[in-house]
């Protein structure tokens, strides 16, 4: 008698049942404990939540079943034997299951026995099954086959299936594919020989330029020492957090563009991924620029012709994804628009598309290549109430596609067989048969992984500089830890729409009363980080921004007396601060400073990134432990997502008319004294008339690899520009290379 429902397929089950009869997904497995006190290959000793061994990056897993459940070991929240991370708090599981009679032995897969597996079998956690569920998965894999004919298997890939029309929400939080990727091919190359990227595009006539508008030209791509090779699978391990929405338009956070970005979808242009500064072709192959600078012609790639699913691709598609920015759909936001909104005009042009602006911008070129301004299928949008609601609904023309995601934990993409960008000798792109991005909750955890090769390349790890550079040290030349400065804004951000920042005395008390220098101290080795304005790291000068109240100790006393004054000129006696888990002790410095300068009591708590996010756009907070950084490196990008009035990450807060005027000839100049004398008096503002937010420090931007992938490099505003990977390869002696 059925008493219970599939978690997956909502099909009736029994109390009796171990998997359930129709889908084959494990139902709730036993309560496990007796857990490991020291690690069994080094004999460190371990905390009872550890899955990696933290001295020897050894994996470990469960040990005995005791009861009817299994639950987290971090979180004690009800888990399942095919889970690969906790559902609630992303802890890391890894088991596998021996059946002795009605009993089941629960033993750890270890880093020996995943490499005996060859190509590639599921994600990097994947864990050794019992027969009931294989058997279960090639009958449930007979069945799809029955169903859908048009998935066919050509070299190792599928078909996806063509989904135009809405349909009823899946009823489990994973994706409807849990198959394992294709089985990766490896293949040499076609030898390089240095070829240069066309130059121009001979259907757009040359006109000249007027010199007051410089224009940048396509960057001849760099041509690799050695012979690349097709094939592979990449792990890549990212920072706390998970994407809130598919339809990356739709958020202003980062890891969007890390688990799918740029490799499901394509831009106008792209930021090169050698040093996120230089501009590369991407769906244009060439650009010019009017004499007045208001019209921008871009030649489009004759080789761009359909989706992912097929359909067909027109240029007009370009042009709905922008108008989509500029004047997206009701209840549909567009945080980081940028300088879309001054798009007056679109014509398709034959085969090139001239885009007019209602005014000068000096950057627009610059956001034409903005990771985050990449083209939406129009067919999907529109079946969709203007949204993508499912991860299989991502269709792009990217060089990967999407296959497989567990929410909460990582996204699968495979090789578009049908991309249309080449190489500089003709070789199509991209070169990786798969890559696999994940989400840490425990950053010592994505440390043990990278130091045992479970992941081949890690970005932005909080707080774990010295286990990054302990891996380095023990790996000469076999291992990169890089860490190079990034335009950031790290800013205790304050909601000016109501009480008690509404008030600027309010602002100016946690000015003056912050030690800001204090904080960076106390972040240390463990998380290097730098003394900022509100434009971060670029101007005013390092020196400047050093005599700024809060870092410059000598005139502490005398700032603590002003925060006090202020506060009690602006009543202010209370405030809640949100704090996103890895600025917590940043947030309880920020406390206590306002306790002993003020008497102002500070009640923190805790959210995570993307919540915290959603929290300060919808201004439902008093101050959060947030900021952001810009798309790419810039003062202008830096004022157009943080401070200027419908800025994406502007959380409440207007600046007065002077600065909008001064403002508004920035934007338009190109970079010359000129315009460096209006940032001047925009930071001038900002001190003296405004204090929309409290800037305390800018992190810097960490990234590790292995020497066996290649062309891996940690760019300028990596976070945002570096996300396509179609020239990343893996060399043979990769881990998951496919050929070994």
């Amino acid at each position: 008698m059925p008493t219970k429902k599939c978690e997956f397929c909502k099909s009736d089950i029994s109390d009796f049942d171990d998997y359930c009869p129709l889908c084959g997904s494990a139902v709730r497995n036993p309560k496990i404990d007796n857990r490991l006190s020291v690690c069994e290959k080094c004999n460190a000793p371990l905390d009872d939540p550890d899955a990696l061994c933290r001295s020897c990056g050894h994996s470990f897993g469960f040990l005995e079943k005791v009861s009817s459940e299994l639950l987290c070991e971090k979180c004690n929240f009800q888990i399942n034997s095919s889970d690969k991370f906790c559902r609630n708090c992303g802890y890391k599981i890894e088991i596998k299951s021996k059946q002795h009679g009605n009993r089941k032995e629960i033993n750890s897969v270890t880093k020996d026995s995943k490499n005996k597996q060859k190509g590639y079998t599921g994600s990097i956690f994947e864990r050794i099954t019992v027969l009931p569920i294989v058997i279960l998965g090639v009958i449930g894999i007979l069945v799809l086959i029955a169903i859908f004919a048009n998935y066919r298997e050509e070299t190792g890939d599928f078909d996806e299936v063509t989904v135009s029309n809405p349909r009823p929400a899946p009823t489990h939080s994973s994706s409807v594919r849990n198959t394992p990727v294709p089985e990766p091919t490896y293949t040499t190359l076609l030898t390089y020989t240095p070829v240069p990227v066309r130059p121009v595009a001979t259907s757009v006539p040359v006109a000249p330029i007027a010199t007051s508008v410089p224009v940048p030209t396509a960057t001849t791509q760099s041509i690799p020492s050695t012979n690349p090779l097709y094939g592979g699978h990449l792990r890549y391990g990212g920072s706390t957090g998970f994407p809130p929405k598919w339809d990356h338009t739709q958020t202003s956070t980062w890891i969007a563009l890390f688990h799918y970005g740029g490799r499901i979808w394509n831009g106008l242009l792209q930021f090169s991924p050698r040093d996120g500064v230089s501009i590369w072709e991407d769906m244009a192959t060439d650009w010019y620029i009017s004499y007045d600078g208001l019209t921008y012609t871009f030649a489009i790639d004759p080789n761009l012709k359909e989706w992912h699913d097929g359909t067909p691709f027109d240029i007009d598609q370009i042009i709905y994804g922008y108008n989509r920015w500029k004047n997206p759909p009701e209840g549909i936001i567009q945080p980081r628009v940028g300088a879309l909104v001054l798009i007056d005009s679109m014509e398709k042009q034959g085969s090139n598309l001239a885009i007019t602006l209602s005014e000068p911008f000096g950057d627009f070129l610059a956001e034409t290549a903005n990771g985050w301004h990449l083209i939406l299928p129009q067919h999907i949008l529109e079946a969709n109430n203007n949204t993508i609601p499912y991860p299989d609904l991502m269709v792009g023309t990217g060089p990967m596609k999407y296959y497989d995601s567990q929410e909460g934990v990582s996204v699968t993409t495979v090789r578009n067989n049908n991309y249309f960008r080449s190489d500089p000798n003709g070789n199509p792109y991209p070169y990786l048969d798969a890559i696999s991005t994940y989400t840490f909750a425990d950053a010592e955890v994505e440390v043990a992984a990278l130091r045992t090769q479970q992941l081949d390349a890690a970005r932005l790890i909080e707080n774990q500089f010295p286990g990054q550079q302990a891996i380095m040290d023990e790996n000469p030349g076999e291992f990169t830890f890089s860490v190079e400065p990034m335009v950031d804004v790290a800013s205790i951000q304050l909601n000016n729409t109501a009480a008690p920042f509404n008030d600027i005395n309010a602002r100016r008390a946690l000015y003056y009363g912050v030690n800001r220098q204090r904080i960076i101290d106390f972040n240390g080795k463990e998380n290097p980080v730098n003394p900022i304005s509100w434009f971060s790291n670029l101007f005013p000068s390092y020196d400047e921004i050093a005599s700024y109240p809060g870092y410059n100790q000598d005139t502490r006393d005398a700032d603590v007396a002003k925060a006090g004054e202020y506060a009690a000129e602006a009543g202010l006696t209370e405030f809640d601060l949100i704090s996103v888990p890895f600025r917590v002790q940043d947030a309880e410095l920020v406390a206590q400073d306002m306790m002993e300068c003020c008497n102002v009591k500070v009640n923190i708590t805790t959210q995570d990134w993307t919540t915290m996010v959603a929290a300060v756009e919808g201004r439902n907070y008093d101050a959060a432990t947030g900021g952001t950084a810009p798309s790419y490196a810039g003062i202008i990008p830096v004022i157009d997502i943080m401070l200027a009035p419908g800025g994406g990450r502007n959380g409440g807060w207007d600046p007065p008319q002077n600065w909008q005027d001064t403002w508004g000839k920035a934007k338009k100049m190109q970079p010359g004294a000129e315009r460096d004398a209006l940032f001047a008096e925009l930071e001038r503002i900002q001190l003296e008339e405004w204090v929309p937010t409290l800037p305390y420090y800018g992190v810097v931007s960490n990234k590790s690899w292995w020497h066996y992938v290649n062309n891996m490099n940690n760019t300028a505003q990596e976070l945002f520009s570096n996300n396509k990977m179609e020239d990343l390869w893996l060399s043979s002696n990769a881990p998951e290379a496919g050929g070994n």
